[in-house]
């Protein structure tokens, strides 16, 4: 028989809110309308086998895809991943099926390869730091099935709180929560209150910070041209390195660089089309390019060039899901009934990504949330792109083990 846990508001500090529901850390809000449930529920987490990400990998390329013709489109496809797995964990019938089919394989895979990830990428040598966080937040009435949190917190280690969605106090503090988990690179997750129609809110927070095991010289950056793709010249930051050894691949149609932390495991890829332009690069570009890049890059002598870039980005995802096959979760026809021991009540209305990336001389320093937001059915609004990348360019910080991409965009305009 499937467990429910009655979900009841209480005003608490924040120290029963966000700390792992025990801790003696300091509050960081006060007054603050929730209750961590966490400590509830008995933590189980799986064995599940080693796996490598080429469904995260596949996803987020189809997502580079679904930009095409953005300026600097910037995605932490690892996030996004997470998040929808922990949505389709809750989905029944048709919508689970295009859950499937977007994510790469049937709950017991996903959640696998999810548990799996999670595990493995936060294990990092060398002052490489990455952590992974994720949370669920329940309406205070909505009565959330039992079984769906046990499973969120066994293979995703979900934060679980139940609070007045619809409430300054609860923004507040959910802006608290990926702000510590993203080490304030994201500071405001949520723009504005939930809906409130609001009965669920699914999130997903990743950090990311590394130093180059061959670092950029200082003194070596210098102002070059950028060429976009309309034609525009753009002066640009450049940094140079013309002394050391670089991984370089060349393979049909595009080559490229892979530029290590100093952890030995992630890298960060940047790949250039050697005919046609970005958009030719993209519709080319698959997990199988991806992977017979990183086998086949040699150790090259280059006189390198690329831009330093920042970006600070936000984004609503709902279309481009839809776009990518993801319908039945956003109107009327969804059903999330395993989230609630069989009541069909809920429907995804919003999907929100937000990713700050910064490469420089050192290293990259990123951070991405994710945020699912799930409403009830009855307010239901059916939904109305020498080696010098001085040209648009493709990168990918990942895993090179797995190939899980953490973060992946292209350079359109670095001076943006």
């Amino acid at each position: 028989m499937k467990k429910t846990i009655p979900i009841l508001l209480s005003l608490v500090m924040l120290l029963n809110l966000l700390c792992a529901c025990g801790t003696s850390e300091p509050p960081l809000i006060t007054d603050v309308a929730a209750k961590c449930l966490t400590a509830e529920l008995t933590t189980n987490p799986p064995t599940v086998a080693t796996q490598d990400a080429t469904p995260v990998l596949d996803f987020g390329l189809n997502m580079l895809k679904q930009s095409a013709g953005a300026e600097n489109a910037t995605y932490s496809p690892l996030s996004a991943y997470l998040a929808l797995a922990l949505a389709a964990d809750g989905a029944s019938g048709q919508t689970k099926a295009q859950f499937e089919q977007l994510l790469g394989g049937d709950q017991q895979q996903y959640d696998s390869l999810s548990r799996n990830l999670i595990n493995r990428l936060t294990q990092t040598d060398g002052s490489t730091k990455v952590e992974i966080a994720n949370s669920v937040w329940i309406q205070q009435d909505f009565p959330a099935n039992g079984d769906y949190l046990q499973n969120a917190v066994d293979y995703f280690d979900a934060d679980i709180f139940t609070a007045d969605l619809p409430t300054n106090a609860t923004c507040e503090a959910i802006n608290q929560w990926v702000s510590d988990k993203t080490n304030g690179e994201i500071p405001k997750m949520m723009e504005k209150n939930a809906n409130t129609n609001a009965v669920m809110l699914l999130l997903n927070a990743l950090y990311f910070d590394g130093k180059w095991e061959t670092p950029f010289p200082s003194g070596a950056t210098g102002h070059r041209d950028f060429y976009t793709g309309s034609g525009q010249t753009i002066p640009c930051d450049f940094m140079a390195d013309d002394e050391h050894t670089r991984l370089y691949f060349a393979e049909d149609g595009m080559d490229g660089v892979i530029l290590s932390y100093d952890c030995g495991r992630y890298a960060m890829m940047a790949i250039r089309p050697t005919t046609g332009d970005l958009n030719d690069l993209l519709q080319m570009l698959d997990a199988q390019a991806i992977r017979s890049a990183l086998e086949n890059a040699q150790e090259t002598d280059l006189l390198l060039r690329i831009p330093k870039f920042s970006f600070d980005t936000g984004m609503e995802l709902n279309q481009m899901l839809q776009d990518m096959g993801l319908t039945e979760a956003f109107g009327a026809q969804a059903d999330f009934s395993a989230l609630t021991d069989g009541k069909n009540e809920a429907y995804i209305s919003e999907v929100v990504q937000k990713v700050k990336i910064d490469v420089a001389e050192d290293g990259t320093r990123a951070a991405a949330a994710t945020k699912i937001e799930l409403a009830e059915k009855a307010a239901c609004i059916e939904p109305p792109q020498e080696v010098c990348f001085d040209h648009p360019f493709v990168y990918c910080i990942l895993d090179t083990e797995t190939a899980a991409p953490l973060f992946l965009g292209t350079v359109t305009n670095p001076a943006a």
